[in-house]
């Protein structure tokens, strides 16, 4: 009769119906040898922790324990109840108990390695879980807990600028478990790499391990705006307009009021040739968003003289005798050669940037004849847009320091430009490297 009412007691718990199963389990407890009374506390007090009654519970493992100090299941359903009532430190005391007394035991270990996670202590988790699978812990839920400690401790290293450390962190826990958390950080220190690197193709090693991130989280969150934000930027940069196009467009889809974003659309369309109305669009969305922005403002007037060149130009084929369309005012070709690489119009004068670039800032302003220090060779831009590496054709890639205003090179550098080109190279280009204009 006590063994029917047993397994009715495990049937019931089976269905989850832990009242009726405490109930059989407690009204047998007297009934069965002292080995099987140990695994009915056990049940007893696993039947309890699911009724969150946390206290009467762990008395039952307390008496399972003083019947068999070492008894495994005791130990590991102690810490889960532990662990369940938010108890951190005493579950990470019970699987530290148990591992004491079986230190050979893989589950006990991935226990404690799972209290070490609850208490933020991802690198002592990391270790535990190797430990774990070396003593042949390998079942699903260790694995994926392993996973877990993995990102979780990559996130740290990230957090800490060890970023060579972080990424190889994300790479093992990728292939245990792709998530689009883990995607989207190991994307941002691909990302980082690949600027420090210099890397200019999508194809580049860095350049494509972030591009390849970045479109797998959009895979598990098509809602993803920061993703789809980063991509048409990172795909801007190595100069994927196309491509660029689409993810902007996605990104705009979901948060339309980035002004930046508008901005580097209306780029990507003017870098594909895309109709000047467009592109127009665009950048009066962004300035809408951010009036006054310097750099929108002097693509917006670009497009709109292309613009109207288009429509002159029509009006003319189509009514012969209506009168010449007036030349285009003088300040679009500067306006032009002031402009990011990727809005660069093809009617900008080549020979003269070549002629400017083939200029020595530090000659040019040590020289004693140059008139102001605002930019150079009549070009000003600021320090974010020169930081983008999105540069006009104009622009001495080796010298975009000198393109700065005279305020913003003061605050940059501390001195004038002057006294900055008198200084040695490699203590230029030292500074330099420190603002990201190298």
């Amino acid at each position: 009769m006590a063994q029917e009412e047993l397994n009715a007691a495990s049937a019931a718990f089976m269905q989850k119906k832990f009242e009726e199963a405490y109930a059989l389990w407690t009204k047998n407890i007297d009934n069965v040898d002292d080995k099987s009374r140990v695994l009915v506390h056990v049940n007893r007090g696993k039947a309890l922790t699911n009724l969150t009654r946390y206290v009467e519970g762990l008395e039952c493992f307390r008496e399972a324990l003083a019947l068999s100090p070492g008894d495994e299941q005791a130990f590991r359903a102690r810490t889960s109840a532990y662990l369940k009532s938010e108890d951190f430190h005493a579950a990470f005391s019970s699987a530290q108990e148990a591992c004491t007394l079986h230190p050979d035991n893989g589950s006990l270990l991935a226990d404690q390695a799972f209290c070490c996670m609850k208490l933020n202590k991802a690198q002592e988790a990391v270790s535990m879980y190797e430990s774990a699978r070396d003593l042949g812990d390998n079942t699903p839920e260790t694995t994926k807990n392993y996973g877990q400690a993995l990102s979780r401790r990559a996130l740290e290293l990230q957090n800490e600028g060890e970023f060579s450390a972080a990424e190889a962190l994300y790479d093992a826990s990728i292939k245990i478990e792709p998530t689009e958390s883990r995607h989207f950080n190991r994307s941002q220190i691909c990302s980082q790499a690949a600027s420090k690197a210099g890397e200019k193709s999508s194809k580049d090693k860095f350049t494509k391990k972030a591009l390849d991130d970045l479109r797998a989280v959009i895979r598990f969150n098509k809602s993803n705006a920061d993703a789809h934000e980063q991509l048409g930027t990172l795909l801007m940069k190595v100069e994927e307009y196309d491509s660029a196009k689409v993810s902007l467009k996605s990104f705009l889809s979901l948060s339309p009021k980035s002004s930046s974003a508008w901005y580097n659309l209306g780029l990507a369309l003017m870098r594909t040739n895309a109709p000047p109305q467009e592109s127009v669009d665009c950048f009066e969305k962004c300035l809408q968003i951010t009036p006054g922005l310097e750099c929108a403002l002097k693509a917006l007037e670009v497009q709109k003289g292309k613009l109207m060149l288009a429509q002159s130009s029509t009006s003319t084929k189509v009514v012969k005798s209506a009168p010449l369309a007036p030349a285009p005012p003088p300040t679009i070709t500067a306006l032009a050669s002031s402009m990011p690489q990727a809005s660069t119009p093809s009617t900008s004068s080549g020979p003269a940037s070549n002629s400017k670039a083939s200029v020595d800032p530090a000659t040019y302003f040590t020289s004693g004849k140059v008139e102001t220090q605002e930019g150079f060779l009549g070009e000003i831009l600021p320090q974010e847009l020169l930081k983008t590496g999105l540069l006009p054709a104009v622009v001495d890639k080796a010298h975009k320091e000198a393109y700065l205003s005279s305020a913003e090179f003061q605050e940059s550098f501390g001195c004038d430009k002057v006294a900055f080109y008198a200084q040695p190279k490699w203590k230029r280009d030292n500074s330099k490297k420190k603002l990201g204009l190298f």
